[in-house]
Parts: C-alpha cells; sequence; structure tokens
C-alpha cells in the first residue's frame, strides 16, 4: 500500500503547478483529474506490493538465520501461545506503570440515587451539580 506521504506529495505537486499556471496565466499545462491521479495512486500501490513480495523472502530468510544462529524461542520473540497481541499488550502495560501513568481508575468518592459516581478528580459532572442545586450537600453525596 502506498504511504500517505507519497499521495500528499503528488497533491502537492499538481496543486501547486495547478495554481502556479494560474497566477502567471500560462495556458496549456495540463493538470490531472481526480480519475488520473487515482489510477497513478493504483499502479504504484502494485509496484509497492510486488517489491514487498520480492524483498519478503530475503528478510523471512534473514530473520531464520539470525533464529538460529542466536537460539531464539517464540517466547524471546514475545510470541506465546496466546499470540502477539498478549504479549505486547503486556509491554505496554510494564511501559506505562513505568511512566508513572495510572493503571486504574480512581475510588469512588461521591455517588447518587440513580448510580452515577465521581472520583473527585476533573470537571464536576452535571447529575452533581444539579443535585447541589437541588440543595444537597457534597457530604449528602460522599460514599
Amino acid at each position: 500500500m502506498i504511504s500517505w506521504v507519497v499521495i500528499n506529495r503528488l497533491l502537492f505537486f499538481f496543486r501547486s503547478r495547478l495554481i502556479l499556471c494560474t497566477y502567471y496565466g500560462i495556458k496549456g499545462v495540463r493538470v490531472p483529474t481526480l480519475n488520473q491521479l487515482q489510477k497513478q495512486i493504483a499502479k504504484l500501490e502494485s509496484q509497492a506490493n510486488q517489491i514487498k513480495k520480492k524483498e519478503a523472502g530475503a528478510v523471512i530468510a534473514r530473520i531464520k538465520e539470525a533464529i538460529a544462529v542466536y537460539g531464539l524461542t517464540a517466547a524471546d520473540l514475545g510470541l506465546s501461545a496466546k499470540g502477539p497481541k498478549a504479549a505486547a499488550s503486556k509491554v505496554g502495560r510494564k511501559t506505562a506503570a513505568k511512566k508513572g501513568r495510572k493503571t486504574k481508575a480512581g475510588k469512588i468518592k461521591f455517588k447518587d440515587d440513580n448510580g452515577n459516581v465521581w472520583t473527585g478528580h476533573g470537571r464536576r459532572p452535571q447529575w452533581f451539580l444539579d443535585a447541589i442545586a437541588a440543595g444537597k450537600t457534597p457530604e449528602q453525596l460522599a460514599t
């Protein structure tokens, strides 16, 4: 699949050509239509896929060679029986904890009769403001 960078560069090129030709009154310069651009994009995508298929065999061979040389296992690569997503999610949780981000929600500090809850952090929810306007105190809503 062709990258958006390439598409944006093509579009920028043709737009700038059109603007310059319009500004300087140059006639006879052909600016491609959307359909023509889409055909060019499809052609480039097919070329990219062909190159990718050609290179994939060599890449797989290099990976197999490295696995054999270093004696790597699926677990070493983060590929467990559960699949690569399970291993990746574990890594993500570890980095989130390292960065000091909270991994679970805060404790509920306020609750009303309808089951609405609020931790007390951030902007006050509308149900809390409505309850205060109706005459309740924050202490009455505290859990």
